[in-house]
């Protein structure tokens, strides 16, 4: 699990194994009922990646789940008729596939109330988190908005800069025209240490390497290495 978002609780090793033991009992759920659609879009992908997805979700401070899914909501959304005073419809994607709602909610480890809580603010007050009852304690190692922003940024701005992008469609590959890889001779470490020398020059304080490879996996999966096409 990634170490650097943390939160506010010291959590003994007896407390860790019960969250591991809860976590591991509502992914076997998940595995056995899936979720039901009609496409069954829970195919679409593997056990082990449902598992460090939420993982990585989990691992965040709860304001920051909460800016990661209304950012992705309001990607996909759309408005309704004038009658409607603009209301907003939503259409639940992953990885450039279209989901039901059950697969987006257990994908990011949310349960329904508190989704339709954070839906609710997002209405109401556009991509702010939710102010809980811990507010202002927020612990020092903690994960800031303003820190994935300035990640997200950088890995961006790195791949248009030194990403090769797909001259055309590759047989059995979905959503190409996004992708965008690495030179085979540029690792991760390598970008990652880049950030962080970036983040001296500005005067503050570099994410840990594990984090910054999960906020990458997070909202830039179309950002690779993949020495087949470089």
């Amino acid at each position: 699990m990634p170490d650097a978002p943390a939160t506010s609780t010291t959590h003994s090793g007896d407390d860790m194994r019960k969250e591991d033991l809860q976590e591991e009992e509502e992914l076997s759920k998940i595995f056995e009922h899936e979720c039901g659609c009609s496409d069954n879009c829970y195919a679409l992908f593997s056990h082990s990646y449902i598992k460090t997805y939420r993982c990585d979700i989990q691992a965040m401070a709860k304001p920051v789940q909460e800016i990661a899914i209304m950012s992705q909501m309001a990607a996909t959304s759309t408005m309704g008729g004038q009658k409607e005073r603009k209301r907003q419809f939503f259409t639940f994607m992953h990885q450039g596939h279209k989901i039901c709602r059950v697969t987006f909610l257990k994908r990011h480890a949310f349960g329904k109330s508190r989704f339709e809580e954070i839906m609710k603010n997002y209405r109401m007050n556009g991509l702010i988190p939710r102010v809980h009852g811990n507010a202002g304690k927020t612990p020092n190692h903690a994960l800031t908005y303003d820190d994935i922003l300035r990640v997200v940024a950088f890995i961006r701005n790195y791949a248009e800069v030194h990403g090769i992008s797909l001259p055309g469609r590759i047989p059995g590959m979905k959503s190409y025209e996004n992708k965008k890889f690495l030179p085979c001779s540029t690792s991760k470490r390598q970008v990652y240490l880049k950030y962080a020398e970036s983040c001296e020059g500005l005067h503050v304080k570099a994410c840990a390497e594990t984090t910054f490879n999960m906020l990458w996996r997070c909202y830039l999966p179309y950002i690779e290495k993949n020495e087949a096409y470089v």
